[in-house]
């Protein structure tokens, strides 16, 4: 009843402190049920909108108590999740090649879909990270709501990165030097929600939150999600199955970054969900123009699900101290360059926004059948999905008689599941005693 990379967080931490825990409950949690828990010694947080599950803080001496509780199904640990960015470990960049937002965009085929009218207006997009500029000029005049999980502070992004996605996702159009700065879906409504403090770090509760407030309350019609943990959790986590809930109750898009851990068997989650639309990243300039970037994730999930679903162009590490990084908007009407599978996920879900536009009630299985019959002739792969995303290929496709398929994302086939047999041995992160427990910002150290 208690997950094991919580178990691992207990036998590392002194009896009495609290620790961020989210309780899975057989049925909704009732007014009976929280006070059953609470007199349990959890100190609760928040409960779900969706889905059976109350937020809180817990004791180590207490949580077994908890878990064994008749309503409780499971006890798991409400961990870190971090910006998907690929310079996370203080790698010095000596030179950039530095490629305007507008011309990452055009890679994505967008353009071809502002020609016919199809610019996203009328759909809602919600950014869950870092928060927002909300003065800035590329956001201000689309920006039409903002929410913050994040304990004590504000929408405002100090951080940059959340400003970078808003900009990509749904941008309005501003000239640069560099040249034209512009998001997938220009005129999209924009809504955005803080799921990371301003320096970077969050809950998986937090993103819980902001991910609720986007499908319920704001009722967007695109999420966008360029964070992860540091584990591959196999799309099991509770952040993975409320993506899920999400996408199956109220037909959401959820576009999630992959994560930059550069090897196999290392989406991060919500990317491990199996209803997401995970995306990776390939870069866009010379030598390596259309290759999957040096940093990204590889699937599959350890549920052996084929992750990534699709890529867009997200920059690149193409020599020590050389780097291809994309430029939008940063915070305090900035404007700032990076590069990781953050940046493709915002342009990926401004490609899907206009897609719903064009067909407001497109499903997620639809995006997959699109995907599949859009990209190039290959199936689907744990290196680079079905390709890079293509909006007006994907569009001319529509109406189109389309494969059948009857999940998102089917299992490794049997030469792939060979192939990766070596790998699946490999024991699950959450099974192996960690040497160090990074631990939530808000348990204070």
């Amino acid at each position: 009843m208690i997950d094991s990379r919580l178990n691992q967080v207990m036998s590392q931490l002194r009896e009495g402190i609290r620790i961020p825990v989210i309780v899975e409950l057989g049925t909704a949690p009732t007014p009976a049920a929280l006070q059953e828990l609470r007199g349990a010694g959890l100190s609760v947080t928040t409960t779900s909108q969706i889905s059976p599950l109350v937020y809180g803080t817990a004791t180590s001496n207490i949580i077994g108590t908890i878990a064994a509780n008749p309503i409780v199904v499971k006890v798991f640990y409400d961990e870190p999740l971090y910006p998907a960015l690929a310079l996370p470990f203080g790698l010095e960049v000596e030179r950039q090649e530095v490629v305007p937002l507008g011309e990452s965009v055009a890679a994505t085929g967008a353009p071809a879909l502002w020609e016919q009218g199809i610019t996203g207006k009328g759909v809602k997009i919600g950014v869950v990270d870092t928060g927002v500029s909300q003065s800035h000029e590329m956001i201000r005049p689309g920006l039409k709501g903002t929410f913050s999980a994040v304990p004590g502070e504000s929408v405002e992004d100090e951080n940059h990165h959340g400003s970078w996605c808003c900009s990509a996702a749904a941008g309005r159009p501003v000239a640069t030097e560099q040249g034209e700065l512009v998001g997938a879906a220009p005129e999209a409504d924009l809504y955005a929600l803080k799921a990371l403090s301003d320096k970077g770090t969050g809950q998986m509760s937090w993103v819980m939150q902001c991910i609720e407030k986007a499908a319920v309350d704001f009722k967007c019609d695109v999420i966008s999600m360029s964070l992860g943990s540091l584990f591959d959790n196999g799309g099991l986590d509770p952040v993975s199955k409320l993506v899920n809930d999400v996408v199956q109750k109220y037909n959401v898009l959820c576009a999630v970054a992959a994560g930059n851990s550069f090897i196999p068997l290392s989406i991060g989650s919500p990317g491990g969900a199996i209803s997401a639309v995970t995306v990776g990243s390939y870069a866009l300039r010379l030598p390596l123009a259309g290759t999957p970037s040096s940093f990204e994730s590889k699937g599959p999930t350890t549920s052996l699900v084929i992750k990534p679903d699709t890529s867009a162009p997200g920059g690149n590490i193409m020599a020590p101290g050389i780097a291809e990084m994309i430029l939008a908007a940063g915070a305090h009407g900035s404007y700032q360059s990076m590069a990781g599978t953050s940046m493709a996920t915002p342009q990926a879900a401004g490609a899907l926004a206009l897609l719903r536009q064009a067909k407001p009630d497109l499903s997620r299985i639809e995006v997959e059948q699109l995907l599949a019959v859009s990209s190039f002739p290959a199936p689907k792969d744990t290196l680079r999905g079905y390709g890079p995303i293509r909006a007006d290929t994907m569009y001319g496709n529509m109406g189109r008689a389309l494969p059948p398929i009857t999940q998102f994302q089917a299992p490794l086939n049997a030469l792939q599941s060979m192939f990766y047999a070596p790998l699946t041995l490999i024991p699950r992160p959450e099974n192996e005693r960690l040497r160090v427990v990074r631990l939530p910002a808000i348990m204070g150290g």
